[in-house]
C-alpha cells in the first residue's frame, strides 16, 4: 500500500499551480515549473526564467542605427545636392518648342503611374531630344527650396525612440513634390516600364477589335462507316439489332467530358486548330515599328483604313493637322503617314468605339518611343540628386533593422 501524500504538500503544490497562472506575478508567463521527486524527500518546486524568443529589432535599436547611418547620408548625397547650388532662374529659359503628339492622347482612364509617365513624355517632347535642362519656373525653385530645407531638418535631427516610424511614407510625399522639378533618371526607366505594359495592353486591345468576325459554316457531309451493313446481318440470323463501329465523336464528348462543349474536345477533325497570335514585342525602336505597320495592316485588310490621296487628305472634313515638314525619326514619320487615312476613313467615323481603341493603341505607341529617348538622355542634375538622397535614405533605413509588426 502505497503512503497517502500529506495535506500541507498538495495545498503547497495547488498554490504554486494558482500563482503561476496569474498575470504580473514572479511566476507569470516566461517561468516554468519544475517538479521533480527523489526518492528520499517530497516534491521539489522551483521556477526558472524561460529563453526569451528571438523578435524584431527594438525600435530603440533601430533609431541608433539609423541616426547613425544619417551623418553618411548627410556628408555624402546631400552634400553633393547642395553643391549645385540655387537652380537657375526661369529668365535665362530657351523657347519651348512648339511640338505636340501626332496621336494626342485621349481622357481614357489612366493609373498615377500612367498618367505621371505621360505628363514625363510632353514635357520632354517640349524640350525635345539633346537639349540642355530647363531652368525651373518660380514654383519649381521654391519647390526645391523646401525640399533642401525638408532634408536638412530630417537629417540632422536628434535620434529619438521612433526614428526608423513613418519614413516610407515622409519619403513618399516628398518625391510627389520632387516631380514638380523634373524626373529623375531612375524614375524615367520606371515611366518607360509603365508606358510599355500599357502599350502592349491597348495595342493588343485594338487588333483583337479588328478581327473579322466568325462566320457559322455548314459542316461537311459524313460518309456511313462501311460495318453499318453489319445490321443487315444480325438481323438474318434472328439477332436484335446493334450498333456497330466507334461511337460518333459527339457520343466521345458526352461519355469522357460531361458537359464539356463539342468545340473544346480533340475529336472533331473538321475544326481547324486554334491559331495563337506573336505576343507584342515593344523593347526596341524596331518593334514599335512592327507593331505599327502590323495594326496599320490589319485596319487595311478589315477596310478601316481610307486610301491615301495624291492631294492629301481634306483637313476640312477629316480634321487631320498640317505639319511644315516631315519627322525625322522613323516612329513619327510612320505615324504621319497613318494619321490622315484614320482620321479620313468613313468607318472608323461610323464606328467610335473602334476609333478610340485604334487611336489610344497608336497614341500609346508614341508615347513609347517618347519615353523611349528621354530615358536614353543624361538625368537632369537637380532632380537626381534628390532621388540620390532619397535612396540613400531608404537604404539607411532598411540596414537599421525591422521593427515588430
Amino acid at each position: 500500500m502505497q503512503p497517502a501524500r500529506s495535506r500541507p504538500s498538495l495545498l503547497l503544490v495547488a498554490l504554486l499551480l494558482s500563482a503561476a497562472a496569474l498575470p504580473g506575478t514572479a511566476l507569470a508567463a516566461g517561468s516554468v515549473i519544475v517538479q521533480g521527486a527523489s526518492k528520499g524527500g517530497g516534491s521539489v518546486s522551483r521556477a526558472q526564467p524561460a529563453v526569451a524568443a528571438p523578435r524584431a529589432s527594438d525600435p530603440q535599436q533601430c533609431a541608433a542605427a539609423f541616426h547613425e547611418r544619417l551623418k553618411a547620408v548627410r556628408e555624402g548625397p546631400y552634400a553633393a545636392l547642395k553643391a549645385l547650388g540655387a537652380p537657375l532662374a526661369d529668365a535665362a529659359s530657351p523657347a519651348m518648342v512648339d511640338t505636340t503628339f501626332l496621336f494626342p492622347p485621349s481622357s481614357r482612364p489612366r493609373t498615377e503611374a500612367e498618367t505621371r509617365a505621360l505628363r514625363s513624355a510632353a514635357a520632354f517632347l517640349r524640350r525635345g531630344p539633346g537639349a540642355a535642362p530647363m531652368p525651373l519656373t518660380s514654383d519649381g525653385r521654391w519647390v526645391a527650396a523646401r525640399l533642401r530645407e525638408d532634408l536638412a531638418d530630417f537629417l540632422t535631427q536628434s535620434q529619438t525612440t521612433y526614428l526608423c516610424s513613418g519614413t516610407a511614407e515622409y519619403l513618399a510625399i516628398l518625391r510627389r513634390q520632387a516631380e514638380r522639378i523634373g524626373p529623375s533618371g531612375d524614375r524615367r526607366g520606371d515611366d518607360l516600364l509603365v508606358q510599355r505594359e500599357a502599350a502592349r495592353r491597348l495595342v493588343a486591345q485594338a487588333s483583337r477589335l479588328m478581327e473579322p468576325a466568325p462566320v457559322p459554316t455548314a459542316a461537311p457531309e459524313r460518309e456511313m462507316p462501311a460495318v453499318a451493313s453489319g445490321e443487315a446481318l444480325r438481323r438474318s440470323v434472328g439477332m436484335e439489332a446493334e450498333s456497330v463501329g466507334p461511337p460518333a465523336p459527339s457520343m466521345l464528348v458526352a461519355a469522357s467530358h460531361g458537359a464539356t462543349r463539342i468545340s473544346e474536345g480533340d475529336f472533331d477533325t473538321d475544326l481547324p486548330p486554334l491559331g495563337h497570335k506573336p505576343e507584342w514585342r515593344l523593347e526596341s525602336e524596331g518593334d514599335i515599328l512592327a507593331a505599327i505597320d502590323r495594326l496599320a495592316d490589319e485596319a487595311r485588310v478589315a477596310g478601316l483604313l481610307a486610301p491615301e490621296e495624291a492631294g492629301g487628305a481634306d483637313t476640312i472634313t477629316t480634321g487631320a493637322i498640317t505639319t511644315a515638314a516631315a519627322p525625322e525619326r522613323a516612329v513619327p514619320a510612320r505615324l504621319l503617314v497613318l494619321r490622315d487615312a484614320v482620321a479620313g476613313s468613313p468607318s472608323l467615323r461610323t464606328d467610335g468605339l473602334l476609333r478610340s481603341d485604334l487611336v489610344a493603341a497608336l497614341s500609346s505607341l508614341e508615347v513609347l518611343d517618347t519615353l523611349r529617348l528621354a530615358a536614353a538622355e543624361p538625368a537632369d542634375p537637380l532632380p537626381a540628386a534628390f532621388e540620390a538622397v532619397f535612396r540613400a535614405i531608404e537604404t539607411a533605413r532598411e540596414e537599421s533593422g525591422r521593427l515588430a509588426p
